[in-house]
Protein backbone atom coordinates (compact mmCIF):
# COMPACT_ATOMS: atom_id res chain seq x y z
CA UNK A 1 0.00 0.00 0.00
CA UNK A 2 1.31 3.45 -0.86
CA UNK A 3 1.30 6.47 1.39
CA UNK A 4 -0.71 9.48 0.32
CA UNK A 5 2.32 11.73 0.96
CA UNK A 6 4.41 9.80 -1.58
CA UNK A 7 1.63 10.01 -4.13
CA UNK A 8 1.26 13.77 -3.56
CA UNK A 9 5.01 14.34 -4.00
CA UNK A 10 5.07 12.28 -7.20
CA UNK A 11 1.98 14.06 -8.50
CA UNK A 12 3.53 17.49 -7.82
CA UNK A 13 6.71 16.48 -9.64
CA UNK A 14 4.74 15.31 -12.67
CA UNK A 15 2.65 18.49 -12.69
CA UNK A 16 5.81 20.62 -12.60
CA UNK A 17 7.49 18.91 -15.54
CA UNK A 18 4.37 18.35 -17.65
CA UNK A 19 4.48 20.59 -20.68
CA UNK A 20 8.24 21.04 -20.41
CA UNK A 21 9.83 18.52 -22.78
CA UNK A 22 13.39 19.29 -21.69
CA UNK A 23 12.51 18.78 -18.02
CA UNK A 24 10.71 15.52 -18.84
CA UNK A 25 13.73 14.19 -20.74
CA UNK A 26 16.07 15.29 -17.96
CA UNK A 27 14.05 13.57 -15.22
CA UNK A 28 13.56 10.54 -17.46
CA UNK A 29 17.30 10.27 -18.13
CA UNK A 30 18.27 10.67 -14.49
CA UNK A 31 15.75 8.04 -13.38
CA UNK A 32 16.92 5.62 -16.09
CA UNK A 33 20.57 6.12 -15.12
CA UNK A 34 19.90 5.72 -11.39
CA UNK A 35 17.69 2.69 -11.95
CA UNK A 36 20.38 1.08 -14.08
CA UNK A 37 23.11 1.79 -11.53
CA UNK A 38 20.98 0.50 -8.66
CA UNK A 39 19.99 -2.72 -10.39
CA UNK A 40 23.21 -3.41 -12.33
CA UNK A 41 24.40 -6.37 -10.29
CA UNK A 42 21.43 -6.79 -7.97
CA UNK A 43 20.40 -10.27 -9.11
CA UNK A 44 23.93 -11.65 -8.84
CA UNK A 45 24.40 -10.17 -5.36
CA UNK A 46 21.03 -11.47 -4.18
CA UNK A 47 21.84 -14.96 -5.46
CA UNK A 48 25.27 -14.92 -3.78
CA UNK A 49 23.77 -13.68 -0.52
CA UNK A 50 21.07 -16.37 -0.56
CA UNK A 51 23.70 -19.04 -1.29
CA UNK A 52 25.81 -17.80 1.65
CA UNK A 53 22.85 -17.91 4.01
CA UNK A 54 21.77 -21.36 2.80
CA UNK A 55 25.28 -22.74 3.23
CA UNK A 56 26.15 -21.20 6.60
CA UNK A 57 22.73 -20.55 8.16
CA UNK A 58 22.42 -18.48 11.29
CA UNK A 59 26.17 -17.80 11.42
CA UNK A 60 25.96 -16.04 8.02
CA UNK A 61 22.91 -14.07 9.13
CA UNK A 62 24.64 -12.86 12.29
CA UNK A 63 27.82 -12.09 10.36
CA UNK A 64 26.11 -9.55 8.10
CA UNK A 65 23.95 -11.67 5.81
CA UNK A 66 20.72 -10.29 7.24
CA UNK A 67 21.90 -6.69 6.91
CA UNK A 68 23.01 -7.33 3.33
CA UNK A 69 19.62 -8.89 2.53
CA UNK A 70 17.86 -5.78 3.85
CA UNK A 71 20.20 -3.55 1.84
CA UNK A 72 19.50 -5.56 -1.32
CA UNK A 73 15.75 -5.22 -0.73
CA UNK A 74 16.12 -1.47 -0.29
CA UNK A 75 18.17 -1.21 -3.50
CA UNK A 76 15.49 -3.20 -5.30
CA UNK A 77 12.75 -0.85 -4.14
CA UNK A 78 14.81 2.20 -5.08
CA UNK A 79 15.39 0.75 -8.54
CA UNK A 80 11.65 0.11 -8.81
CA UNK A 81 10.91 3.72 -7.84
CA UNK A 82 13.27 4.91 -10.58
CA UNK A 83 11.43 2.69 -13.06
CA UNK A 84 8.07 4.14 -12.01
CA UNK A 85 9.38 7.69 -12.49
CA UNK A 86 10.74 6.68 -15.91
CA UNK A 87 7.35 5.21 -16.94
CA UNK A 88 5.49 8.33 -15.75
CA UNK A 89 7.80 10.50 -17.86
CA UNK A 90 7.24 8.18 -20.79
CA UNK A 91 3.48 8.61 -20.36
CA UNK A 92 3.85 12.40 -20.36
CA UNK A 93 5.88 12.27 -23.58
CA UNK A 94 3.40 9.96 -25.30
CA UNK A 95 0.47 12.14 -24.25
CA UNK A 96 2.25 15.24 -25.55
CA UNK A 97 2.89 13.54 -28.88
CA UNK A 98 -0.67 12.26 -29.24
CA UNK A 99 -2.35 15.47 -28.08
CA UNK A 100 -0.18 18.45 -29.06
CA UNK A 101 -1.22 21.84 -27.66
CA UNK A 102 -3.38 24.05 -29.84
Amino acid sequence: MHSSRTVRVAHRLLERIAGRPLAIYLVMGVSAALGTLLSADLLHLAYSNAELILNYGVMALLDGGLLQTLQLLLLGYLALACYVVFKCCEKLIVEALLHPPG
